[in-house]
């Protein structure tokens, strides 16, 4: 009987013996895991602060360009990159690469930091409604910045084409709100400032007068060979140049006002004014200064406001003073509308004229 009792007290104490030393290593399993986990935890924060340490360090990096150190054009290309003009994801403006229609159209609403309106509809049948280039073409039609031009029955805008020369001196003009001297600039006195260009000929005469005008306002850079070369591509940084001094700081210049209610961009003053509306039903098809009649062409007393200059207009939208009328005076502005039933139903409004530049 004694002999039962003291191995079963045995059996009992070894049990418990059993049991501390599984509890133990059970006790030392789990702070082992814990500790695996703290680890593998560390790691991954110290792998996302090193993401962001690098993020952080490429946008750095990107907070100016890379490749226009010692470009001809670096002053110019800086200060629009610094005013949100430009922009760069890749840090490269690629100053030498030539540049399209697409990117110059955008490049001048930015210098003029006017916001393109939605497009409802496009003007050019080479560009959708779907196009990220829509909403800039459109407002720069509207403002008389760009044609387009017609092929085949239809207007175009080539938005992918390279730009040429004429091209860029052409639109520089417009944006520059200068259309209306351009107009005024006698066909002798054309004739008379590009004779000495040994390429004269080449010029087209559609860009005749804007390149005269260009040359006497020193609007344009010289060329270095001594020619007009009206046909050749030309360089983003060359673009950018030019599209600073004739657009970005003038503009910034002469726009006191700026992001005044309601409207958000800037502008040099408000007119109160008359409106009326016309269509081409009864009339001709182009207005004062040769422009095809549409949507964002109005008739103005050049006294007042002149020809070529940009406006928004309080219902109107952005519009461009191109055309005159016999009845047009002082504060009195005419709406070209599509329809003879729109006109109509327009009537005489009282409106807030804001002149752009």
């Amino acid at each position: 009987m004694l002999r039962k009792m003291l191995i079963a007290c045995m059996t009992c104490l070894l049990g418990m013996q059993v049991g501390v030393i599984q509890a133990a290593e059970k006790n030392e399993s789990q702070q082992e895991a814990t500790s695996t986990n703290e680890e593998e935890t560390n790691t991954d924060r110290s792998e996302e602060n090193d993401e962001s340490n690098k993020d952080g360090s490429e946008d750095s990096e990107q907070n100016s360009l890379k490749d226009i150190a010692g470009h001809s054009a670096e002053k110019e290309i800086t200060s629009l990159y610094d005013n949100k003009v430009i922009s760069a994801a890749d840090g490269l403006f690629r100053p030498n690469e030539e540049i399209t229609m697409a990117e110059l159209i955008v490049l001048l609403l930015k210098s003029k930091q006017v916001e393109p309106t939605t497009a409802g509809k496009s003007s050019f049948g080479d560009v959708s409604i779907q196009n990220w280039v829509a909403p800039y073409a459109e407002t720069a039609f509207r403002l008389g910045i760009i044609q387009g031009t017609v092929e085949n029955g239809r207007r175009v805008l080539n938005p992918n084409d390279l730009v040429e020369r004429q091209e860029l001196i052409a639109i520089l003009n417009r944006a520059s709100g200068k259309s209306g001297e351009v107009n005024n600039v006698k066909w002798s006195t054309t004739y008379q400032t590009l004779k000495s260009y040994p390429d004269s000929q080449d010029v087209p005469t559609w860009s005749q007068r804007e390149y005269a005008y260009a040359l006497q306002n020193e609007n344009t850079q010289k060329a270095l060979n001594g020619k007009l070369e009206p046909e050749r591509k030309v360089t983003r940084a060359e673009a950018a140049s030019q599209v600073y001094y004739s657009v970005f700081l003038p503009d910034k210049q002469e726009a006191s006002l700026k992001n005044t209610a309601p409207v958000e961009f800037p502008y040099k003053r408000v007119l109160q004014v008359k409106t009326t509306a016309y269509d081409f039903t009864n009339g001709p098809t182009k207005g004062y200064l040769g422009w095809d009649l549409r949507e964002g062409i109005v008739a103005v007393d050049p006294s007042v406001i002149p020809l070529g200059t940009h406006l928004f207009i309080e219902g109107y939208g952005y519009a461009v003073a191109a055309d005159i009328g016999s009845k047009v005076k002082k504060n009195h502005i005419d709406l070209f509308m599509t329809s003879p039933q729109k006109a109509s139903d327009h009537g005489i409004k009282q409106a807030k004229v804001y002149i752009l530049n």
